[in-house]
């Protein structure tokens, strides 16, 4: 960014041009008065040789004084231009440029409910923020801000995206026009679970964390089938776990040009389509529910514990504490964006049955222990673990290429139309 000098300044530099144009002319008159000193003598006897070399002289030094005066100008000019910038920015006190943030669709048309965060960066220019939403004419924030890189986050319906670096110059106005998808394009999916209880009856729950100092922590996968000796004091169907169930979550990507032929990116997942961040399709053995807020803890449990007796020093048990799930339907149907959408499997879970309930109050020594609301424990497969053949039917599913889940697949939701997604066991 541009910054322009006090007006002390550019009287120093008018003053230093003016000196310039002074030492020009003292030169000149250094030419006239060497050209007259020495005697009569002096002057005939040497008339020849320093006629030839008054005339060099005087030709070097109206060279430079040519050059001083051609410099002079130049600062003139420089200056002059200076000042009529230093004019045109009088006007802004504040420092501070008009910004207008507008959200369109692909074919131009003005988008509402877009909500639109403008913070800048601490490293370059005044800390500032402004948020807004979009209204029917799709301008979202629309005030003046102070120079320097801004970066832009946006959310809307589930959809997301991040701009980054968007410079704001003093005195400026910007206006930037933002592409983003239409809200109006989605379409509906029905979801149907169809699993077994019996299915992950033998499946171990729990998932041990080792404290690696710090605050960090690495996380256990659950023991395979074949491995029942180091698996014995886990919970399973019908002892310490009542119920299980299976979490799903929905996602999108699209990428639209943008005004100035740049691309920007937006995704779209399930889980922030509602009021709550957190919010999970919670596949039953009866049916489809919504899991809207749980809360993570770790527990303890002493050696005289029939669960997890073998617990290390530094190991503790994942617990998941679920304060609020609504109706089971089956089927369920949501809405989602048309085009491409890919759906994952990302954990199982177990809930605690009353005795391992009590045994947690009992030699737990974490705060889980004492919070309200249901407990639950959950499996860490592994992509190629040999449960998932157990507990799911592959049918339209594929092993997830993310470590962190289990099983995903790809639909294309058609405009109109309604997609339809099964999760079943063997």
């Amino acid at each position: 960014m541009m910054l322009f000098p006090p007006k002390n300044v550019l009287a120093s530099l008018i003053a230093q041009a003016r000196w310039f144009t002074a030492v020009a002319v003292m030169v000149g008159s250094s030419i006239t008065v060497s050209a007259q000193t020495g005697t009569n003598r002096e002057i005939a006897d040497n008339a020849k040789t320093k006629q030839s070399h008054d005339a060099t002289l005087i030709e070097a030094l109206e060279s430079r004084l040519e050059k001083l005066e051609s410099g002079q100008r130049e600062i003139r000019e420089g200056i002059a231009r200076l000042e009529s910038k230093l004019e045109g920015y009088s006007s802004d006190t504040t420092g501070q440029s008009l910004v207008t943030i507008r959200i369109r669709s692909q074919s131009g048309k003005p988008l509402s409910g877009f909500e639109v965060t403008l913070k800048s960066d601490f490293n370059d220019g005044p800390l500032a923020q402004a948020t807004g939403t979009s209204d029917g004419s799709g301008v979202a924030i629309r005030r003046s801000m102070p120079y320097g890189t801004y970066d832009i986050q946006l959310r809307s319906n589930g959809w997301a995206a991040y701009i980054a670096d968007r410079v704001l110059e003093v005195g400026q106005a910007k206006e930037w026009n933002i592409t983003a998808p239409d809200p109006d394009q989605f379409s509906d999916m029905v979801l149907q679970s169809k699993l077994r209880a019996e299915a992950f009856s033998e499946l171990p729950f729990g998932v041990i964390r080792e404290s690696r100092g710090g605050g960090a922590w690495s996380e256990e996968y659950t023991p395979e089938p074949d491995a029942e000796e180091s698996s014995q004091s886990y919970p399973r169907l019908g002892h310490g776990i009542s119920e299980i169930a299976s979490t799903l979550n929905v996602e999108a990507t699209r990428t639209f040009e943008q005004t100035d032929g740049s691309e920007l990116e937006w995704d779209w997942r399930f889980d922030r389509s509602g009021q709550s961040s957190s919010k999970r399709l919670w596949f039953t053995a009866e049916g489809v529910a919504l899991l809207e807020q749980f809360e993570v803890d770790t527990v303890d449990f002493g050696e005289q514990s029939e669960f997890f007796s073998d617990l290390q020093r530094d190991e503790s048990v994942e617990l998941y504490i679920v304060d609020q799930i609504d109706d089971v339907k089956q089927p369920r149907t949501i809405r989602v964006p048309t085009g491409k959408v890919q759906i994952q499997v990302d954990k199982i879970f177990g809930r605690v049955d009353e005795p391992l309930r009590r045994a947690i109050k009992e030699h737990a020594t974490g705060s889980g222990k004492s919070h309200e609301g249901q407990r639950w424990l959950t499996a860490n497969l592994q992509s190629e673990s040999g449960w998932i053949d157990r507990v799911f039917s592959r049918s339209g599913w594929e092993p997830a290429k993310n470590a962190f889940l289990i099983l995903s697949r790809d639909e294309t939701v058609s405009a109109g139309e309604t997609c339809r997604v099964v999760l079943a066991s063997p």
